[in-house]
């Protein structure tokens, strides 16, 4: 269509597009707020989904401690906040699709505006004209269907980030270590061990404990407290990024890491 436009008259398809640099405009600005309100909608459903989890599963603890109008109260304001952030995104494509059709009568009005004259004095015909009106309808239609269907995109794209950031992770732990003993006593020491996800906030901040060897330690908490975190690190699944994790008083760092993990069940032991 811009084509056919500037080899029918340049100077009016000029007039007619001088609106697109507020159309490219908008319509980055409206896709990243509405990236950014997705992102919200999702991580908001994502604990909303994780609350019920754990207590569907765990409904009779919940009932034992009468903890029914805490948990329902909980519920409640995870749910306002995913209802805020669903409202937050449809409150922006509510602007943009009015914006698309505001900014086509602009076109349309700029193009009567300017072209109005050039007919009146015979400059050009009323068929040029009329055939530039079609022009803008014909290349702004395409922009109102995609409008129409940009949250559904938009909440693909990001609902896709999660899994293509699993995708493209390289991340590997490099066995740095040789040390490999014949037997394990057991005795495993954190001091000041400091975790945190790529995708989160620190999960362990200055943990710290001992365990003598044969003997036992429970670990209790909330979901995401970290409790399978410290068993996957004692392993090297991860490595830490502050602090030390002794096994009989050598640091797991220095273990050979096959050797290491052929170890886990007398560590569970």
């Amino acid at each position: 269509i811009i084509g056919l436009m500037f080899y029918t008259n340049w100077w009016l398809a000029l007039i007619s597009m001088a609106t697109m640099p507020l159309l490219l405009g908008l319509t980055y600005l409206f896709k990243e707020k509405l990236k950014r309100a997705f992102r919200a909608v999702r991580d908001a459903l994502a604990a909303l989904n994780a609350f019920l989890q754990v207590r569907i599963t765990g409904m009779s603890v919940v009932q034992i401690f009468h903890q029914e109008q805490q948990q329902a109260a909980e519920f409640d304001a995870l749910n306002r906040v995913h209802h805020a952030a669903n409202i937050q995104s449809a409150l922006y494509y509510a602007i943009y699709f009015p914006a698309i059709s505001f900014i086509n009568s602009a076109s349309i009005g700029l193009l009567i505006w300017y072209g109005a004259g050039d007919v009146m004095s015979g400059v050009s015909s009323f068929g040029e004209r009329f055939a530039f009106l079609m022009y803008i309808h014909l290349f702004f239609r395409p922009l109102q269907l995609i409008a129409d269907r940009f949250n559904t995109l938009q909440m693909g794209l990001v609902s896709t980030e999660r899994i293509v950031k699993l995708l493209e992770n390289n991340e590997q732990v490099v066995n740095e270590g040789s040390y490999q003993p014949q037997r394990l006593r057991g005795e495993v020491v954190f001091q000041d061990v400091w975790y945190a996800y790529d995708w989160g906030g620190q999960v362990l901040r200055g943990v710290s404990f001992h365990i003598a060897a044969k003997s036992s330690l429970a670990i209790v908490g909330a979901t995401g407290a970290g409790k399978s975190t410290i068993v996957n690190l004692l392993v090297r699944f991860h490595n830490i990024q502050q602090g030390k994790i002794l096994i009989d008083s050598t640091d797991i760092m220095e273990y050979d890491l096959q050797t290491l993990r052929s170890y886990h069940p007398q560590l569970q032991r």
